[in-house]
């Protein structure tokens, strides 16, 4: 039974947009989890947002940032990664109808906190619909190879009926968690 959705595509596709375009048709869904945006300015990216889906938010990676940990030219901040996307999975897990999980991606992965809260959550009784990179490495390479998982690709050109197609995969693991645990 299928009952975790990624969605995956070039960086800047939209898969963010597509997302959040689909929980809005579920207004009165119980939402937890995180999201990220890009911060540019005149068009030069300079570095990415994390927000939870509550509204607290943090710097995840800049150019300006020194960390250690480096993503191409961005300074991924660790400690915000935890703070925000790790605590917010925490907390909704087992206890909302949808985790969102956008982004499971290079800059996320410089976390052993997140690494251990994706799988948790993969794991959990509540579905997960979410983003992921299409590179490829080990941790990435085995959340791919599971059987409860969906993975839709986006691309300019199935974006539109992408649309449908994931309000209603969105729809069915939804349903499938609710009947699930109303057995329960």
């Amino acid at each position: 039974m299928v009952g975790n959705l990624l969605i995956t595509g070039l960086p800047g596709i939209g898969k963010t947009t597509l997302i959040q375009r689909t929980l809005e048709q579920f207004p009165s869904l119980e939402i937890g989890g995180f999201y990220t945006t890009e911060i540019s300015n005149n068009g030069s990216r300079l570095g990415f947002t994390i927000h939870d889906v509550r509204g607290k938010n943090g710097i995840l990676a800049h150019v300006r940032n020194n960390s250690s940990e480096r993503v191409g030219p961005y300074g991924v901040d660790v400690e915000e990664i935890d703070k925000i996307a790790v605590a917010s999975l925490k907390a909704a897990m087992g206890k909302t109808d949808l985790l969102v999980i956008d982004e499971i991606g290079t800059m996320e992965l410089c976390s052993q906190a997140f690494r251990k809260i994706v799988l948790q959550a993969l794991d959990s009784s509540t579905p997960v619909l979410g983003t992921l990179q299409r590179s490829s490495n080990p941790f990435l390479e085995r959340i791919k190879s599971r059987p409860d998982l969906r993975i839709l690709s986006v691309t300019e050109r199935n974006r539109e009926s992408m649309k449908r197609e994931l309000l209603e995969e969105v729809g069915r693991i939804i349903q499938q968690a609710q009947q699930s645990r109303s057995r329960t």
